[in-house]
């Protein structure tokens, strides 16, 4: 096979377009999931802290009652 120069033009155009319809078609499509996703997890984890402090604050407050009930039992 003899290359010219027009050939690998032609060749060059051609791995080119290729790239690029791999970039639009495969690439920016999962780019785009991956940054949802992260975002989805940011949103997650913040859900899951502020459940966290919640549920230290519900064990604090059933631990104070359950002291104070213990106080009552023992007056009566």
């Amino acid at each position: 096979m003899h290359v010219t120069l027009e050939n690998a033009t032609t060749y060059i155009g051609l791995i080119t377009f290729g790239c690029l319809v791999v970039k639009y078609v495969v690439i920016a499509p999962l780019q785009s999931a991956i940054q949802q996703l992260q975002q989805t997890v940011k949103d997650l984890s913040s859900i899951i802290n502020d459940q966290r402090e919640r549920i230290a604050k519900v064990e604090t407050s059933a631990k104070q009652a359950h002291h104070r009930l213990d106080e009552h039992l023992r007056k009566e």
